[in-house]
C-alpha cells in the first residue's frame, strides 16, 4: 500500500560523495553520491536517497524556499 505520510527533505542536497555514519545502526553506513536527497525521519535521524531512486519512487507535493521540499513515497504503482 502506498504511504501518504509526508517527509521533510533537502532535495538534491548532496554535492559530493558523502557518508552518513551509522545511518541504520552501528556500523551500517549510508554512502551517497552527488544529487542525492537527504530525508529527516520521524526519530530525527538523517538518511539519504540516491537521485535515481528518489526520482523513480517519490513525488514532490510542496515546494518551499530553496531546496527544502515535502514529498510522499512511492509513486503509485511502484511500491
Amino acid at each position: 500500500m502506498r504511504s501518504t505520510t509526508a517527509a521533510k527533505l533537502l532535495y538534491e542536497a548532496v554535492e559530493e560523495p558523502t557518508c552518513v555514519k551509522d545511518a541504520w545502526g552501528e556500523g551500517k553506513h549510508l554512502f551517497l553520491f552527488k544529487g542525492a536527497t537527504l530525508k529527516v525521519q520521524d526519530n530525527h535521524r538523517i538518511t539519504g536517497i540516491e537521485k535515481a531512486s528518489f526520482d523513480a519512487t517519490w513525488e514532490i507535493i510542496q515546494k518551499d524556499a530553496g531546496k527544502q521540499r515535502s514529498a510522499t513515497p512511492p509513486k503509485a504503482g511502484l511500491g
